[in-house]
């Protein structure tokens, strides 16, 4: 699909940037769930996918987040990410989706519920060991869509989450362990010394009508290291 909108919007010269989802694949699945881990150095430049080697990753005056390939000559096609914003959280990257999963009397819980501000509220939390990316629902708890990411400075944590019935490490996971399904929460997070993961009061937890304060970021030029671009669920 997203192959199909840059070809529409490549027509128009007007429109400035294409959808970076066209450039990405999966890279690995644990069941329905497909990850596509996006690493780079400390220039910007993609590490860890050969299709991407020409690309890097920047900041826009905009405060977009883009993919350009910088091997080729100018003027360079602008692929978006996701946009740089600065929260009560703190610095993250928010898509399309996280600005629709959080607007006021909006039901988005079918992409799921847990978004940019989830994430980087764990992230940046130095007393959580982990991030659960899980979206809770009073009939059955999945991994939905949603994009994370990491700073160069900020020391890795494990990627979990629940699918169905199922709890799966999909990333960064402790001790060296290979992603793939956690046959037993209880005994894993006792194995490595973490709380048992536990259900916030409500998803999202940031809805935009309980934050109307929120501002773009102005000053930080932090390049995410990772950007683990979709999580899908299917």
């Amino acid at each position: 699909m997203a192959r199909r909108l840059n070809a529409q919007i490549s027509k128009n010269p007007e429109l400035l940037y294409l959808s970076a989802q066209a450039l990405i694949a999966q890279s690995s699945t644990i069941g329905s769930v497909a990850t596509a881990p996006i690493h780079f150095d400390n220039q910007g430049h993609v590490l860890n996918v050969s299709r991407l080697s020409r690309f890097t990753g920047r900041r826009t005056k905009f405060d977009r987040m883009i993919l350009l390939d910088t091997s080729s000559p100018p003027p360079r096609q602008l692929y978006h990410v996701a946009d740089w914003t600065e929260t009560h959280l703190g610095p993250s990257l928010c898509t399309l989706l996280d600005s629709r999963r959080y607007e006021q009397d909006k039901d988005f819980t079918k992409k799921g519920n847990f978004g940019c501000k989830e994430w980087g509220r764990q992230l940046y939390d130095s007393s959580r060991p982990y991030i659960d990316v899980t979206t809770y629902t009073a009939t059955g708890n999945f991994i939905g869509q949603f994009m994370g990411w990491a700073r160069i400075v900020d020391a890795p944590k494990p990627i979990i989450g629940m699918q169905d019935n199922t709890w799966m490490c999909l990333h960064e996971c402790p001790a060296g362990e290979t992603p793939g399904v956690i046959k037993n929460i209880k005994t894993w997070t006792s194995k490595h010394g973490y709380a048992i993961p536990v259900p916030p009061a409500f998803q999202p937890e940031y809805p935009d009508k309980n934050y109307d304060d929120e501002t773009y970021c102005e000053s930080s030029q932090e390049i995410p290291q990772l950007m683990t671009h979709a999580i899908m669920y299917e």
